[in-house]
């Protein structure tokens, strides 16, 4: 009975392996062998079998019965992998993957000339200037400007530009650092000069006004130094003025109602070694006296 037992526990024991291995690896990758077969036609021999020829049947059935078991639950236990009919060689593969390459690469190919042709920024703003546009030669310009002995006016002009885009990284008041005479005490102490610039009413200047127009320039010699005081005119609204804190005393009308203006002076001098004209001072001009 013990025996009987055994040899149906291991039948259930093939059959749910055989399962396994179907819901695993499909239909195809799990044929009954004729061993087998043979083993579980055996185990449902009759019983009038002598004892003798049974046991010995018996015997050698659970030992086959016993080991394909174990091969098929370790198969499908560690995913073994299953032989399939369609299953593609090594060249099939790799010739695959160098079709997949090649498609890609067409692609990337294909992308990469077709934005050969697109204009980048600066030759989009070169050729609105072409057209007619007016265009900021500071805008165009990707290099840090650089003093030059050009003329104090043209100096203001680069200043101003500076300061009109100056950035989160303070750009525009690092040029005007640049542009600065030496002898300047404001380069021992920048960080003055920054909060200066920015917490007082000289903040209209760094990117808070419309535009600006030199109205004069005189030039003089001042103990033997080439100096020069450029006056300008610079336009905002009269909400930014307000907003950046410039005294309405300061204030002009201008022909467009919608903007204010203010006058402000910029000293520079000409450094004796360079030739180049270079920032002394900028200020607020005085308020036009008031008229009787």
């Amino acid at each position: 009975l013990a025996s009987n037992k055994a040899d149906r526990m291991l039948s259930v024991v093939v059959r749910t392996a055989a399962i396994a291995a179907i819901l695993s690896h499909g239909v195809a990758a799990f044929a009954p062998s004729s061993a087998l077969l043979g083993v579980q036609s055996q185990l449902n021999a009759p019983e009038a079998s002598s004892r003798r020829g049974t046991k010995l049947m018996m015997s050698v059935d659970r030992d086959v019965t016993r080991r394909m078991a174990v091969g098929a639950v370790l198969a499908a236990g560690l995913g073994l992998p299953a032989l399939r009919v369609n299953a593609m060689t090594e060249e099939e593969e790799l010739k695959k993957l160098q079709e997949e390459a090649a498609r890609l690469q067409g692609l990337f190919d294909s992308q990469k000339k077709a934005n050969e042709g697109v204009p980048g920024l600066k030759d989009a703003i070169k050729s609105s200037a072409k057209a007619g546009a007016p265009v900021d030669d500071a805008i165009v310009s990707t290099s840090k400007p650089k003093p030059s002995p050009s003329s104090p006016e043209e100096t203001v002009k680069t200043l101003m530009g500076a300061l009109k885009s100056n950035d989160k990284n303070d750009s525009g008041l690092k040029t005007v650092l640049d542009f600065t005479n030496p002898e300047n005490p404001i380069l021992q102490n920048t960080q003055f000069f920054f909060n200066q610039m920015k917490n007082s009413k000289y903040n209209v200047l760094l990117g808070n006004f419309d535009k600006f127009e030199i109205i004069n320039s005189d030039k003089f010699t001042n103990d033997g130094k080439q100096v020069a005081i450029v006056t300008m005119k610079v336009f905002a609204p009269f909400k930014s003025m307000m907003i950046n804190s410039v005294p309405s005393e300061y204030l002009l009308q201008t022909s467009d109602k919608n903007l204010s203006a203010v006058k402000i002076n910029w000293q520079l001098s000409k450094d004796a070694k360079s030739g180049n004209w270079l920032s002394d001072t900028m200020y607020f001009a005085p308020p036009p006296e008031p008229q009787e």
